[in-house]
């Protein structure tokens, strides 16, 4: 099956949305992603709802930069 068109489950999407803050999607996956998240409530909740934590968290992250770890 050609990725370009193939559907992803909501667990797919998931890593998806956790995996595009450690590298890029590809195209292919950019676009099913999209496409999933349009179609998809729950996930495009949980899309948010990632967002807002990682940013949270880079916030902790630059706030601690300078702290020494015991």
């Amino acid at each position: 099956m050609n990725d370009e068109v193939k559907k992803l489950t909501c667990r797919e999407t998931t890593y998806l949305v956790c995996g595009a803050r450690d590298e890029a999607l590809t195209a292919a996956q950019h676009s099913q992603l999209a496409r999933h998240l349009q179609g998809c409530d729950a996930c495009r909740v949980a899309s948010r709802q990632f967002a807002d934590l990682f940013a949270q968290l880079d916030v902790l992250f630059a706030a601690n930069a300078g702290r020494k770890i015991k």
